[in-house]
């Protein structure tokens, strides 16, 4: 679907010994071509809460794959062409997509573990609502309002989830980070220009000017939620398919 990295990139990513993790994160793209689903059919025999979960949660789920796509490929189209503020972007991005996925994961397993807690029942179906909302603040049918959540805090349930799974990495240091550089002002300070001790400006070319200590930065982020997304995202269409009524896959020539 794109060029693999170029010769420039090849050779920085060889230089910071990542070359195959950097393919690995072409791989995964590459898998998730394969879960994509062109069309789901509403089975009308599924009724209550169950169908009414799955249906939305299946959504959820395509719409997160959808995302998550775009922001590897940004990742690694603008890392072949050097252009390191869109790769900032892409990889912060796909920071937040992946941790939305996460917390739904958790908040799913939570439920499915006491599946007659009618309070868990309720706050499965206002997560998912909110994850769906795709604004700040929604009014539902019953003209009742609804408040995203809060990125930071799916992320630091992201973090607890992953402390549960035997993970060490933190996301909410690599999105403290990412933040600070996707910053435009704090971009062109780090990026746009050396300033020597005797005052003297070297600007930089857009495009040109490869930071491998930035590189890498970029490349430990995407390379982390890469796999977080591809294996939660897994674990969590297998999930709903034992215990939800989800939709029926549309096989479409």
């Amino acid at each position: 679907m794109f060029s693999i990295y170029n010769e420039h990139i090849l050779k920085a990513f060889e230089e910071l010994n990542i070359l195959s993790q950097a393919n690995e994160i072409v791989d995964i793209f590459n898998r998730q071509e394969k879960l994509f689903i062109a069309r789901t059919i509403k089975n009308e025999e599924h009724k209550g809460f169950l169908a009414a979960i799955g249906y939305m949660s299946h959504l959820y789920l395509q719409s997160s794959l959808f995302r998550s796509q775009c922001y590897i490929y940004g990742y690694i189209t603008s890392t072949n062409t050097n252009n390191v503020l869109m790769t900032a972007q892409s990889t912060r991005a796909h920071l937040e997509i992946t941790s939305s996925l996460l917390f739904y994961f958790f908040k799913l397993k939570k439920y499915i573990a006491d599946p007659t807690n009618e309070d868990l029942k309720n706050e499965l179906k206002i997560t998912i609502q909110k994850l769906m909302a795709g604004s700040k603040i929604v009014i539902t049918e019953d003209r009742e309002k609804i408040e995203a959540i809060n990125v930071l805090t799916m992320i630091s349930h992201a973090d607890k989830g992953i402390l549960e799974f035997g993970g060490n990495n933190s996301l909410m240091e690599y999105y403290g980070l990412l933040s600070e550089f996707c910053h435009p002002n704090s971009y062109s300070l780090v990026m746009a220009s050396n300033i020597s001790e005797d005052k003297v400006i070297d600007y930089n070319t857009p495009f040109k000017t490869i930071n491998l200590e930035v590189m890498a930065l970029f490349h430990e982020s995407i390379y982390f939620t890469s796999k977080l997304f591809i294996d939660f995202f897994e674990m969590l269409k297998e999930m709903l398919g034992k215990a939800f009524l989800i939709p029926t896959v549309d096989e479409i020539n």
